[in-house]
C-alpha cells in the first residue's frame, strides 16, 4: 500500500492499517486473521477504526464546512489524528486569512471557524491555525491561534 500525502500521523496511519487489515480479511476468506502493525495498540481497536472516516474525506469535509467562512481565504492543509478513547477524528486546520485584519479579528475567526468544526459532530476536536495571506507553507507565518476542546 501506497498511503497518500494526507497520511501524516501515526493515529492516521493506524486507521490505513485497519483499513489495510479488513480489505486483505475480505479479499482472502481463508485468511483467519491479518497483522498490519503500525503502532502498539490493542487489537479490539482496528474494527472501530475501520469505521472512520479517512484523511481524504475529512479533508472534504472540512472545506465545506468552512466555505461558509467568508474571512477565510484559503483552507491551505488539515492533518487527520484519531481519539482512541472517544474513536472519532481530530483535525488540525491552516486556514489563510487577510493580513489585513486585526489579531483579535483572526482569534475570532479561528474560533468561529473551530466551533463551526465542532457542530459538525463529525470530531473529537479541532485545532485551527492561521496564516497571515502567505503564499508560503502553512508550517510557516502561522499566528499560534488555535484552542482545544
Amino acid at each position: 500500500v501506497k498511503p497518500s500525502n494526507f497520511v501524516n500521523s501515526v493515529t492516521a496511519a493506524a486507521h490505513l492499517a485497519a483499513q489495510v487489515r479488513q480489505s486483505v480479511l475480505t479479499a482472502v476468506p481463508e485468511a483467519q486473521e491479518c497483522l498490519v502493525r503500525v503502532h502498539s495498540g490493542s487489537r479490539k481497536i482496528f474494527s472501530s477504526l475501520q469505521h472512520l472516516p479517512d484523511p481524504q474525506e475529512i479533508d472534504s469535509q472540512v472545506r465545506q464546512i468552512l466555505a461558509s467562512v467568508p474571512e477565510i481565504i484559503k483552507v491551505k492543509r488539515t492533518m487527520t489524528h484519531y481519539d482512541f478513547t472517544k474513536l472519532s477524528p481530530v483535525v488540525e486546520v491552516w486556514i489563510q486569512v487577510s493580513p489585513m485584519l486585526a489579531v483579535g479579528d483572526c482569534s475570532s475567526i479561528a474560533e468561529r471557524s473551530r466551533q463551526l468544526l465542532l457542530d459538525s459532530e463529525e470530531f473529537a476536536s479541532a485545532h485551527v491555525h492561521l496564516s497571515l495571506g502567505s503564499t508560503a507553507p502553512a508550517s510557516s507565518g502561522e499566528l499560534g491561534i488555535w484552542s482545544e476542546v
